[in-house]
């Protein structure tokens, strides 16, 4: 802590400040500590007025996106698992704003067979 605000960065509360670096691991921490520095950044010096705050309200920022990404991820993974079972209908997550996702990764090989067994001639 004291390398820091010798850096030049404004702590308000340090046992504060201490236990949330405590939580969530300084390493972790010091990518939202990164744009608060001059430039270069190599020196590793604040910014004038650079506080732990403004790091915490960027680390917080992220959190809550990622949050929210990993939500939406999610449901369009469920949604596409019930797809693959043709229980579309049931999902609560299905709705027409829902972009369909072509999975391109069946490979061609995967593709001749099906169309073989349906009667249709393969390539």
């Amino acid at each position: 802590m004291t390398l820091l605000q010798s850096r030049g960065l404004l702590v308000e509360d340090v046992a504060r400040t201490e236990n949330y670096l405590r939580h969530i691991g300084y390493y972790r921490f010091s990518a939202y500590l990164y744009p608060l520095l001059t430039t270069p950044k190599e020196n590793h010096v604040f910014k004038p007025g650079a506080t732990f705050n403004q790091a915490l309200d960027m680390y917080r920022f992220d959190r809550h996106l990622r949050l929210l990404m990993f939500n939406e991820i999610e449901q369009r993974a469920f949604a596409s698992v019930l797809v693959g079972k043709g229980t579309m209908s049931n999902c609560p997550a299905a709705s027409p704003d829902i972009p369909t996702v072509r999975l391109t990764w069946i490979r061609e090989t995967d593709t001749e067979k099906q169309e073989d067994s349906s009667g249709r001639q393969g390539r």
